[in-house]
């Protein structure tokens, strides 16, 4: 008989595949509507002028651009923050500091400067 080993983080592996299928779905729905979109207008405008054609082929392939990348830092950056909530409850990530900026901390060996 075949046990899958049980390890703790496989379920949020699976969940991280799952949700990275799903964006990847979107991003290829929102590609093809906004290269066929695209496409149409620098074909309507490549028939007057080529300029204006290469102009508009090339401001759809920024919105393309810009609009896929951001999704993907937004669906990463909602997991990282769902996932360290889950992982990491109650934790202060940025810890402030109490030292003089100036001067070398008092848990730090002062022979630690770069610049000497």
């Amino acid at each position: 008989m075949l046990v899958a080993e049980v390890k703790f983080g496989q379920f949020f592996t699976t969940i991280a595949f799952l949700i990275g299928g799903f964006t990847s779905i979107v991003a290829g729905y929102i590609g093809m509507r906004i290269a066929t979109f695209t496409n149409v207008r620098t074909t309507y405008l490549c028939a007057e002028d080529i300029h204006k054609g290469f102009v508009v082929a090339y401001r759809g392939g920024q919105v393309l651009g810009f609009c896929l990348v951001g999704l993907a830092l937004l669906i990463l950056q909602i997991l990282i923050i769902v996932y360290k909530a889950i992982y990491l409850p109650g934790k202060n990530y940025i810890e402030p500091t109490q030292c003089d900026p100036t001067k070398p901390c008092p848990d730090e060996p002062e022979d630690n400067n770069p610049l000497k």
